[in-house]
């Protein structure tokens, strides 16, 4: 099986099955592909996600110790689950559990049994999806720093600009230097309102996580 680009061995990937048989046929088959760690509950998956980064975490539902639904609410109290996707491995019996998991956060569902290829692309979409969401969150901080340090600037002027605008209608004759502070001033003002205008409109899910500081 080829190898998606930009996604390799070096990818790390957590297998949580109590099935030891299926974990380690599981692992044998995807180890060509990425990195991976094994666990046979909830429990145990804790302890390596607590010391280690994953990219992707693939668990079944039902497992002793700890299942597939509290190992997720676990994780989703820890906010990892923002940062790591979860793919849900479960049987036909077990579907409404997967349901569940879904709506706690779940990246995708596979029932059993399932194709081995389908697991692979739904591993290899789930480290690009992780991928780009913190892409999206490394560009949405850069943008929204820039802002603040327009906004730094712009009320800087301000000042200035608002004196000059008053002398300018009081006296109703042009002042090289004050028509040069006041076309600063409106140019600051259109940038500022474009970043704002992108930050939101393309970055709002993700808004809350990234300081922005509003004018006064």
């Amino acid at each position: 099986m080829e190898k998606t680009d930009n996604i390799n061995t070096e990818s790390r990937v957590l297998l949580i099955d109590d099935e030891e048989e299926l974990l380690n046929i599981l692992k044998m088959k995807l180890s060509s592909l990425f990195s991976v760690d094994t666990a046979l509950n909830g429990q145990e998956a804790l302890e390596l996600i607590n010391n280690n980064e994953y990219e992707v975490i693939v668990s079944d539902i039902k497992m002793p110790k700890l299942d597939g639904i509290e190992l997720i609410k676990t994780l989703n109290q820890q906010g990892k689950t923002e940062i790591i996707p979860v793919i849900f491995l479960t049987g036909y019996a077990n579907r409404q559990h997967a349901i569940t998991a879904l709506k706690h956060g779940a990246y995708d569902m596979l029932e059993k049994p399932f194709d081995f290829t389908v697991l692979e692309k739904s591993i290899t979409r789930a480290i690009t999806h992780k991928r780009e969401m913190q892409l999206n969150k490394e560009l949405l901080e850069y943008l929204s720093e820039a802002y603040n340090l327009l906004l730094e600037l712009k009320n800087s002027y301000s000042e200035r600009v608002i004196a000059a605008e008053d002398k300018l209608l009081s006296t109703g004759t042009p002042d090289e230097n004050q028509l040069k502070l006041i076309l600063k001033g409106n140019a600051l003002e259109r940038k500022l309102k474009g970043i704002k205008e992108k930050i939101k409109s393309k970055y709002g899910i993700i808004l809350q996580n990234v300081e922005l500081n509003e004018e006064t």
